[in-house]
């Protein structure tokens, strides 16, 4: 799991749908632990060299705002739904 370009591609096609700045946190309670988010909450605990998905899709996962983004050039800057909780 590593956050793969998806230019090109509908987001609705991808497994996991990650934004320009995805969240990244490291554990305060755990060393070596990082936490990072796409739809999904994932973490590793050997530098990244394997991942573990540790939550549920977090987004409405709703497949019309996970189309092309159209205009003359489709630029697909990955967009995605909102989530389903607040802070």
């Amino acid at each position: 799991m590593w956050p793969e370009s998806g230019y090109g591609w509908t987001p609705a096609d991808l497994k996991y749908r990650w934004h320009w700045n995805f969240p990244l946190s490291h554990s305060p309670h755990t060393q070596h632990r990082v936490y990072v988010g796409s739809q999904y909450v994932h973490k590793t605990d050997d530098e990244g060299q394997s991942w573990q998905t540790i939550s549920p899709d977090l987004t409405s996962n709703d497949k019309s705002h996970q189309q092309n983004s159209g205009g003359i050039a489709i630029d697909n800057l990955m967009t995605f739904d909102l989530l389903h909780f607040c802070h």
